[in-house]
């Protein structure tokens, strides 16, 4: 996920990806739960669980 915004934006998780683990961002510490709160100009990706 991408924030291309210069502002925080919020984005909403389908049920499969609440609690995936982040693989990569370019911001320390971003957590992950039933949504992401993505800083300005964030960029993360997920790694989720297929069991």
């Amino acid at each position: 996920m991408t924030n291309f915004f210069g502002r925080k934006t919020t984005v909403e998780l389908p049920p499969e990806f609440v609690g995936a683990q982040v693989l990569i961002s370019n911001y320390a510490a971003t957590m992950v739960g039933n949504a992401v709160i993505l800083q300005p100009y964030e960029a993360i990706a997920l790694l989720r669980d297929l069991k």
